[in-house]
């Protein structure tokens, strides 16, 4: 797994913690990146990070377990926002030089013009072709809310026309990177981290369906010995195994999207949600169905 983060468009816009802290919109990237790090660390999986703006300001190189997330808050540790027109084609670049296997690119940025936006699209549909890339967007209350409010005067007519041309020319690059394969997380930036770990659990999901999908064509292809509908018969109990095991996964994941994630639990509250589902769930997998070994 690795995670971009677009410093100048994670910068823009300020928020409170609980403690009256006050909180960019990089600083919440920032935070549900190191969640996610933790989260994929703990079920074995390899982590990168890439930080830039005009160009690359931090790299972590895929590293596993503890060391992998000390090295990132490391790296983050001074990072800055800048008021810099981001480089996306030089980050992405940067990246393929480092020759990833196929990984999950997780890239935290927000869509600010039609232009700038035009142009991460097409960076980000390139690196599509060859990883799983979600585009992490964060939303900006202060367009959304006049694009809802009702006008009371051609002033707040004026503000919630521009407000709702923003978020249709938002929603239409979303809709063209989704389109090319790229799954997208557009949401504010409080509730970022539960939505997100909910969608890392959702592909997981997908992952398992899809190797429960690959034994039945293997079964086809090279049934060995057996007769080959014997070989389906069998790869078809154990894929079956597989799929009614990701319902109750699903289910969590449903239940963090749809009550965790708008609900006015503190902040603490959702930050800890998010680990305890990943470890709950990789535990069940690392540990569930294994078969014991003789005595």
């Amino acid at each position: 797994m690795a995670a971009l983060a677009d410093a100048p468009r994670a910068s823009d816009g300020d928020d409170e913690d609980d403690a009256g802290l006050s909180l960019t919109k990089l600083d919440h990237a920032l935070n549900a990146a190191l969640l996610l790090a933790h989260v994929a660390s703990q079920r074995g999986d390899r982590v990168a990070l890439l930080a830039y703006v005009d160009d690359v300001r931090a790299f972590v190189p895929p590293q596993r377990g503890r060391r992998a997330l000390l090295a990132m808050v490391g790296a983050l540790y001074n990072l800055r926002a800048e008021p810099i027109e981001p480089d996306h084609g030089r980050a992405f670049d940067f990246l393929g030089q480092r020759n990833l296997r196929r990984s999950l690119v997780v890239l935290f940025t927000d869509l600010a013009d039609r232009e700038s936006s035009a142009s991460l699209a097409a960076h980000v549909m390139r690196v599509a072709r060859q990883h799983l890339v979600v585009c992490v967007t964060l939303g900006d209350p202060t367009v959304r809310r006049p694009a809802q409010r009702r006008p009371q005067d051609a002033v707040s007519l004026y503000e919630k026309m521009v407000a709702q041309q923003l978020l249709d020319e938002r929603a239409a690059v979303l809709a063209r990177l989704a389109a090319h394969g790229v799954l997208t997380v557009d949401t504010d930036a409080d509730k970022l981290n539960p939505k997100l770990i909910g969608t890392y659990l959702e592909l997981t999901c997908i992952v398992i369906a899809g190797s429960a999908g690959l034994m039945l064509g293997h079964a086809l292809l090279r049934p060995g010995l057996q007769l080959r509908r014997e070989a389906l018969a069998r790869a078809a109990r154990r894929a079956v195994e597989l799929v009614v095991g990701t319902a109750p996964v699903l289910v969590i994941a449903g239940l963090i999207e749809g009550f965790i994630s708008p609900s006015e639990l503190p902040i603490v509250a959702k930050l800890a949600i998010g680990p305890l589902a990943g470890v709950a769930l990789y535990s069940l997998l690392l540990t569930v169905g294994r078969a014991r070994s003789p005595h």
